[in-house]
């Protein structure tokens, strides 16, 4: 890259920090926080960010995890061996609480 070339990219990036804080000040002014503020500036099209799911990890045998949609085999009849309903929302919810470990993010 010649030094052209750098001088414009250094300028573009102070020119893109100062407009930042411009921005920043005026929404401190109207009496918001930035976060408030901002995902309403990126709009629709730029909030695809990958969500985190959690993973929940048979502590019998970590072999056998669970991370969303369709229930696996291990996972029904586990929840059918304690008298639990595997199509009840609520007997799920409680199955993974008490008888799964939670995991955030990569296993």
């Amino acid at each position: 890259m010649n030094q052209v070339e750098t001088a414009i990219e250094q300028r573009t990036r102070e020119d893109k920090r100062e407009l930042a804080d411009q921005i920043r000040r005026k929404i401190t002014e109207a009496g918001y926080e930035p976060e408030e503020i901002l995902h309403l500036i990126k709009g629709r099209s730029r909030r695809i960010e990958s969500r985190v799911y959690a993973t929940w990890i048979d502590p019998e045998n970590s072999q056998n995890t669970y991370v969303r949609g369709p229930l696996p085999g291990w996972l029904k009849k586990k929840m059918t061996d304690a008298g639990m309903d595997p199509a009840d929302k609520e007997q799920r919810e409680n199955f993974k609480q008490t008888h799964l470990k939670k995991v955030i993010g990569d296993i």
